[in-house]
């Protein structure tokens, strides 16, 4: 898992960093729960940059404590889809070579 400011471990020739642009969460009451409505309390979204500027159709896959998986490319901002959850959770995401061989493995073990 990579966050805002980690350095990515890659052999680039200057350092790669994480950066994450977007952060939203917001906290619903209109007793949509109870009538068996999801609403998300968090909502996450990823942007991919390294230092020549947003990684765009790169290759993702996201997998969520609770089970969930998404996988991808990157749009034209270099953005995953927001992950929405009810609670705080953390989520893995793998890059690129390591997004593809991740989703074929899961393919192979289901």
């Amino acid at each position: 898992m990579a966050l805002d400011g980690d350095l990515l471990m890659c052999k680039c020739p200057q350092p790669r960093i994480m950066r994450a642009t977007r952060q939203n969460w917001g906290r619903f009451d209109d007793l949509a729960e109870t009538n068996g409505i999801f609403i998300p309390l968090y909502d996450e979204q990823v942007v991919a940059i390294s230092d020549k500027g947003r990684l765009i159709d790169y290759p993702f896959r996201v997998e969520c404590d609770d089970g969930r998986a998404l996988e991808g490319r990157t749009n034209t901002d270099g953005a995953l889809p927001r992950v929405a959850t009810k609670s705080w959770t953390a989520f893995k995401i793998y890059w690129g070579d390591e997004a593809l061989a991740r989703a074929t493995e899961v393919e192979e073990h289901a």
